[in-house]
């Protein structure tokens, strides 16, 4: 059976969610000091503590941030808690209060520069008919692995520079890869809209992904398979914000008429002349 989490984790991010619902928003070094700190000397706190001693909860914020359960978005070290993060914890609750640990609520994938790993997301991606895909990082590179998936038919992110790639380079780059398939529409979310940050693929019916990082990240990344519910939710939600988005032109080949000839017919006539 794979180790999903450990109590200091579980402990780090209730901890967080707490705070966050009363809009305070830690930094790394307090969630850290509270995971490490033991607690009162009851008989609970006393094995809570022995159970923790084993393991290095000094970078548990830090684990937090790389695996895309916490943010900070700002760059302020104020941490938020992010959908992964929410879906994680109650995914380890529900484990918890099921009895059944064996039971798979989320899947662990690894780091998406892996080939391996980024295959698995891909095949994933596939699954989902009709896909709207959510990333306002999105590389133009990996814009260009998404229309090889028949199942991706709309891409919603944002007009901005990414690591490595320049606003302008990175727009005409995916308007590019967009000329070859003309099914596919992309669209750009005004900057003064604070809709886009998570990652999601939502298809028409059934049920969708959360994934934790970008596609062009190199984070550890969780993805989290979404109930129905939360699918639907969500997807009515965006369709919202699509409706409100900026279509991006793309860049293909003109197609010439078969019929036509290959010089225009006063050229032809002056050279006969």
């Amino acid at each position: 059976m794979v180790t999903l989490s450990n109590e200091s984790i579980l402990r780090g991010l209730s901890y967080l969610k707490m705070l966050n619902e009363s809009n305070v928003y830690p930094a790394i070094g307090h969630i850290n000091a509270f995971v490490n700190t033991p607690l009162p000397s009851t008989e609970i706190e006393r094995h809570l503590s022995l159970a923790l001693a084993g393991y290095n909860n000094r970078k548990v914020g830090e684990y937090l941030l790389r695996t895309g359960m916490a943010e900070d978005e700002e760059r302020n070290e104020e941490l938020s808690i992010t959908p992964v993060g929410l879906a994680f914890l109650r995914g380890l609750e529900k484990l918890e209060s099921s009895g059944t640990p064996g039971e798979s609520v989320l899947e662990v994938v690894g780091r998406l520069e892996d080939p391996i790993t980024y295959s698995k997301l891909l095949t994933e991606i596939d699954k989902q008919a009709d896909a709207l895909v959510i990333d306002p990082y999105l590389p133009s590179g990996d814009m260009l692995t998404l229309i090889e998936l028949p199942s991706v038919r709309r891409v919603l992110t944002r007009d901005i520079s990414i690591k490595g790639q320049k606003q302008e380079e990175r727009k005409r780059h995916l308007a590019i890869a967009l000329g070859a398939r003309p099914d596919v529409e992309l669209r750009f979310l005004d900057k003064a809209i604070k809709e886009l940050h998570d990652r999601y693929v939502l298809p028409s019916q059934g049920e969708g992904l959360m994934i934790g990082t970008s596609l062009g990240g190199t984070q550890l990344t969780v993805v989290t398979h979404l109930s129905a519910d939360s699918t639907d939710v969500l997807r009515q939600h965006y369709e919202k914000v699509w409706e409100q988005a900026t279509p991006l032109a793309p860049i293909a080949r003109l197609h010439s008429d078969p019929d036509a000839s290959e010089f225009p017919k006063d050229a032809e006539a002056s050279e006969n002349r």
